[in-house]
């Protein structure tokens, strides 16, 4: 092989690398707003709610695997492989893991009865520095609200005995049953998760 076809190998392969690298962090930090379909619906990009585990993962071009602790009847998210309600993960972690504002988190996908209907983000401060998640969380929820307004409804509950607390936000579709949710927890003031989620309102 000769030097100058070498060096054009070389040269292509570090553009595609780039061009990689610059579709997945656009992906990121566009993330929260491509949450809301032309049509004003909360999806994942293009996958449809309804869809089933398969399709699902053909979609994604990844295999999901269910919670460890779904394995037997007694569990009442669990009944001879219909999943009444179960949450699923990446099965490989690569596939799993999600950056968003320098901060870690993974996807999860729920499904009832084989049909998806949640997509889920989760953030622990286990998985990050304090006062990268308190940025983090602080940069969604404005980036939220500067794209779809103030909360449809805001819950949660105060620290009692136990030091926790929750704040639970939602943004509800003006267009179907499908809603935008962020929910954020503390101990003793500080944040410990905080979960994106977008899926059928079930109201």
């Amino acid at each position: 092989m000769s030097n100058i076809l070498k060096r054009t190998i070389c040269i292509l392969c570090m553009f595609t690398i780039f061009f990689s690298l610059v579709s997945c962090k656009k992906m990121e930090s566009d993330l929260i707003g491509e949450l809301k379909s032309e049509n004003g619906s909360f999806q994942w990009y293009d996958l449809e709610w309804g869809e089933s585990i398969d399709s699902t993962c053909d979609y994604l071009g990844f295999k999901l695997e269910k919670e460890p602790y779904l394995t037997t009847d007694e569990n009442i998210n669990y009944k001879k492989d219909k999943y009444e309600f179960a949450t699923f993960y990446p099965k490989e972690k690569k596939d799993a893991v999600i950056n968003l504002y320098n901060c870690v988190g993974k996807k999860s996908f729920g499904f009832s009865s084989n049909q998806l209907t949640s997509v889920s983000l989760e953030f622990l401060a286990s998985d990050n520095d304090a006062e990268i998640l308190e940025n983090a969380t602080t940069k969604m929820l404005e980036r939220i609200k500067n794209l779809y307004g103030e909360p449809s409804s805001k819950n949660g509950f105060e620290k009692g005995t136990d030091s926790k607390s929750s704040e639970v936000y939602y943004w509800n579709s003006e267009t179907s049953s499908t809603r935008l949710g962020l929910a954020i927890n503390k101990l003793n003031d500080k944040i410990e998760s905080v979960i994106l989620e977008i899926g059928i309102d079930k109201k």
